[in-house]
């Protein structure tokens, strides 16, 4: 059995986080243990429309049920990826928020592409999806003041420089 800690606060993200990694641990579940993604995606599915339902119900203590059931789903598939060694949940925020500043350059003015992402980030065959799609939404997101979706010339060209260039070189 696993012991809660002393001061456990159930209302803190931490303790979420903490109880995933103890349920996936040796000492947790055998059913949690034994789940992989692929046994997993018809929970992930099936919360995501109860989170719809939730919502179509305009009930939020139900609202609030259903995110915390597919926030737990979340949690299972990164604490797979970390026991894998491929990521943790800090590379997914870290990807979150880049992927949020990068699509809203409108409110986040003061954030070059150059202060969210190093030129390493853009080697490596395993990241040419991400960036492929970070490209897509800066294409869309560099649009200039008048809304017309044409891109400004020096963001234009930042993004090329950061963005297309490695991942021709690379792939």
């Amino acid at each position: 059995m696993i012991k809660i800690p002393e001061g456990f606060d159930t209302t803190k993200f931490e303790s979420l986080v903490w109880i995933i990694e103890m349920l996936r641990s040796d000492k947790g579940c055998p059913w949690d243990r034994k789940q992989t993604h692929e046994s997993l995606k018809k929970n992930l599915l099936e919360e995501t429309y109860e989170v719809m339902e939730a919502l179509d119900s305009n009930d939020p203590k139900e609202v609030n049920t259903e995110l915390g059931d597919l926030l737990m789903q979340v949690l299972l598939h990164a604490q797979m990826e970390e026991e894998q060694g491929c990521f943790d949940l800090d590379d997914v925020a870290d990807t979150a928020c880049k992927k949020l500043v990068f699509r809203h350059p409108h409110v986040f003015a003061d954030v070059s592409i150059k202060a969210l992402f190093s030129q390493d980030a853009f080697t490596g065959v395993q990241n040419h999806w991400v960036f492929d799609e970070v490209y897509s939404a800066a294409m869309v997101a560099s649009a200039d003041a008048d809304g017309d979706g044409k891109i400004a010339g020096k963001e234009a060209d930042e993004i090329k420089k950061l963005v297309l260039d490695p991942l021709k070189q690379s792939g």
